[in-house]
């Protein structure tokens, strides 16, 4: 494999007892607390060596599980995963360096249009207000259990205060015990909310999505958006959104895939690396794939072996606790307004 040193075998333990893991916190408070302020020295990026990656150097990327065969989440897939050992600009330059090679191989009639694939949840957009704002809504509604001081702490929450899951922002509230009683009354109310099309349009996105989703466009990329949301729940919602932030699935540069009820009727997050894998045969027809984002690592991997030859990128910002086999020779940024070229 091309610039990927043979695997010695990877220590996969928890982050604070090891000091070959990354130092993430998933139970701290704020989002800027999942990356490390480094995050190159000291995690296994540095078992990659860092090589010259130019557009002449587009080989066949090979995915290996072979250091740790067993499937692991959260942190100890990112501990156990080999990364490039690349700063998030260096990951921007390299995509958008992808991007303007494959444009002149089509205009040579030598190749297809640039595809980068783009996850929208915590990879494009900002989840955490949407569920801040169901959070408060329920806070103030009248059906709902919280005590007088429980609902005032909820309306206290701030962005910084959200967690990947609702249920562990109200166990930072009440405690494990009473987190369960409440998490409990409270999902019937959240899911449609979270879930649909209304609430849906809260997303901000994140920074730096904007600009480097305009590079990649201007460059001649075509953003083919791969998300496990919901046609109808969310399909209003979601096209709204991308019209308000200029980038409407317009069949030409936009492009949107939406998760069908109908063959996903459970909603489920673990149905999305099922669909996505459905999506090949559309995504292959609208050109070449150079780059895929996703913010759950079981994506990341299935894309690194649905497009061996692209830029398969973990976007480190929040993710579930689902458990996938580790990747070697996978891309990340941790921050995408670094990674704007």
């Amino acid at each position: 494999m091309s610039g990927v040193e043979p695997c010695h075998g990877v220590v996969v333990c928890h982050q604070a007892k090891c000091r070959d893991a990354p130092a993430f916190d998933r139970g701290s408070k704020s989002r800027s607390s999942l990356v490390p302020s480094d995050p190159r020295p000291g995690d296994l990026t540095g078992v990659v060596r860092r090589t010259a990656c130019t557009p002449e150097s587009l080989t066949p990327l090979r995915l290996r599980l072979s250091c740790t065969k067993q499937p692991v989440a959260g942190d100890a897939w990112i501990a156990a995963t080999r990364f490039r050992n690349r700063t998030d600009a260096e990951v921007g330059r390299e995509l958008l360096a992808r991007v303007h090679a494959q444009v002149e191989l089509a205009a040579r009639g030598e190749g297809r249009a640039p595809v980068v694939v783009w996850d929208l949840d915590y990879t494009a957009y900002d989840n955490d207000p949407r569920m801040l704002q169901v959070l408060h809504d329920w806070a103030d509604h009248p059906e709902s259990i919280a005590t007088p001081e429980e609902r005032r702490a909820i309306r206290g929450l701030t962005p910084e205060d959200m967690h990947y899951l609702a249920g562990d922002c109200l166990r930072e509230i009440a405690g494990e015990e009473r987190a369960r009683e409440l998490t409990e009354a409270f999902l019937p109310f959240f899911l449609p909310r979270f879930l649909g099309n209304e609430y849906t349009q809260i997303d901000p996105l994140l920074a730096g999505a904007r600009e480097m989703i305009e590079s990649l466009v201007n460059a001649g990329a075509v953003i083919a958006f791969v998300t496990g949301r919901a046609e109808p729940a969310q399909g209003d919602g979601t096209r709204a959104a991308l019209a308000r932030d200029g980038m409407a699935p317009d069949g030409e540069r936009f492009h949107l895939f939406l998760k069908p009820f109908e063959r996903y009727p459970d909603g489920s997050k673990y149905a999305d690396e099922a669909f996505k894998t459905a999506t090949k045969p559309e995504i292959d027809a609208l050109g070449e794939v150079v780059g895929t984002l996703d913010n759950e690592p079981e994506n990341v991997v299935a894309y690194a072996r649905m497009f061996p030859n692209a830029m398969n990128v973990f976007v480190n910002s929040r993710w579930s606790n689902a458990t996938t086999e580790p990747g070697d020779g996978l891309w990340r940024i941790d921050n995408l307004a670094e990674a704007v070229a």
